[in-house]
This record gives structure tokens, C-alpha cells and sequence, in this order.
């Protein structure tokens, strides 16, 4: 049996993220290193007892949803016939952007971050949740409450 897997992953949206999950899987029982590929959205682990691998990968798929929602293991099948939710997200939220650069109205302003920037806002809720300050995240929630501040919509 192989002792290393190179598997595809979704939802890491951080270098920092990814390095967090990186130091935590290394010290997973079984895990001789891990390393995450950000450029590819690949994990790299390098197994000690590859008998422990079904058990590791759930627990390794756990650890990096608890890190950083969102994140798991993309199955082979879905690679290719995954809906990009994404990607119609952002094309509603830039409609809506539109709409309100044209309206000038506020409470579409508002629709708009939230359609497109409610994952980030979530995940620097439950990051200052869990006493971990100052990531972009955080930084970038901040910067969108002083931009509302300021009148600053678009």
C-alpha cells in the first residue's frame, strides 16, 4: 500500500488557513507530514501506517472543516460534474451591485455584501468565537463596516 495521497480539496481560502490545517494534520496520529499545495487546492500526506488512512481521512476532513468551514476532500466524481455555486453567487451580487450603483439605494448595498461576503463575515464571527484576532478575514469585515461608515457603499 501506497504511504502517500495527493487528494484534491475545496474551501481553503487562505494561505494562513492552509497553514493552520497543515500543523494540525502533521500532528495527527498516523501523519507522518502534510503539506497543501494552495496554487493546486491539493493536500499532500505522507502516511506512517497507510493501514490507518480511511481513518485518518476522516478525521483529517474534520479537523479541516473545524479550521476552516467549508473545507473538505473533493470527491473524484464531483471534480467534474460540480455545479460552480460560486461563481452564479458572485453573479448575483455583482446584479445587485449594479442595481444599487444605479438606485443608490442602501439596503441594496447591503443585499449585495451579503450575497457575495457573507462566508467571510461568518468566518471571522467564529474566529474571534474562538480567540484567533486579526486575520484577513477579520480585517476585511472591518474594512467593510468602515467603508458602511463612511457612506463608502460601492
Amino acid at each position: 500500500m501506497e504511504s502517500r495521497d495527493v487528494l484534491p480539496v475545496e474551501g481553503i481560502t487562505c494561505t494562513n488557513c492552509a497553514a493552520k490545517i497543515e500543523k494540525s494534520v502533521s500532528e495527527q496520529t498516523g501523519v507522518a507530514s502534510c503539506q497543501i499545495d494552495f496554487a493546486t487546492s491539493r493536500m499532500i500526506i505522507e502516511w506512517i501506517d497507510p493501514a490507518e488512512r480511511e481513518t485518518g481521512l476522516r478525521s483529517i476532513e474534520e479537523t479541516m472543516g473545524r479550521i476552516e468551514p467549508g473545507a473538505h476532500f473533493v470527491k473524484t466524481d464531483q471534480i467534474e460534474q460540480a455545479p460552480n455555486h460560486l461563481l452564479w453567487r458572485f453573479g448575483i451580487a455583482l446584479s445587485l451591485l449594479v442595481l444599487a450603483l444605479l438606485t443608490e439605494s442602501l439596503p441594496l448595498y447591503v443585499v449585495a455584501y451579503a450575497v457575495a461576503g457573507y462566508d467571510v463575515v461568518y468566518a471571522a464571527a467564529r474566529n474571534v468565537w474562538h480567540r484567533e484576532w486579526f486575520d484577513e478575514k477579520f480585517l476585511m469585515t472591518i474594512a467593510t463596516i468602515g467603508a458602511f461608515a463612511i457612506r463608502e457603499y460601492p
